[in-house]
């Protein structure tokens, strides 16, 4: 589970947090890691998802609060 949880941190600093990501959509695909697939089923997969499903505004960085 503690690799894992590594993993999730990983993927979201990398693919999720930056204010603006180059192929956005396109980073997560829809198998081959668990982590994926949470993303997917609780719509945190792209900035687009996060935008629409969470009501984050655009252009805004991802932070641990």
């Amino acid at each position: 589970m503690e690799r894992i949880r590594q993993h999730v941190e990983d993927f979201i600093s990398k693919r999720e947090a930056p204010a603006y990501i180059a192929n956005d959509g396109k980073q997560t695909p829809m198998r081959g890691h668990p982590v994926f697939i949470a993303q997917h089923a609780t719509a945190t997969c792209c900035r687009e998802c996060i935008r629409k499903w969470h009501k984050m505004q655009p252009g805004k960085e991802l932070s641990q609060v």
